[in-house]
């Protein structure tokens, strides 16, 4: 399954870890989420993201995710 909301986690299995990162959807459909987009910047340091949300005539950059490569979970900016 998906989900529509902003969201980042870093995953950890046995055999390594991923990054879960989801945004919102641009559907204009009723969600418990507004429509929206990441803008994701990816660097040898870690990785931001910087959720963008709908605001009912243009969309706005809401408080950005980082996560660095130490192992660290996602802290806001």
């Amino acid at each position: 399954g998906h989900v529509h909301t902003p969201h980042m986690e870093r995953i950890e299995e046995p055999g390594g870890e991923y990054i879960a990162l989801s945004a919102g959807t641009l559907s204009l459909r009723l969600r418990a989420s507004p429509p929206g987009f990441n803008v994701v910047d990816v660097d040898e340091r870690g990785m931001t993201v910087v959720p963008f949300i709908y605001d009912h005539d243009s969309f706005a950059a809401q408080p950005a995710l980082q996560m660095d490569w130490s192992g660290a979970t996602p802290d806001p900016a």
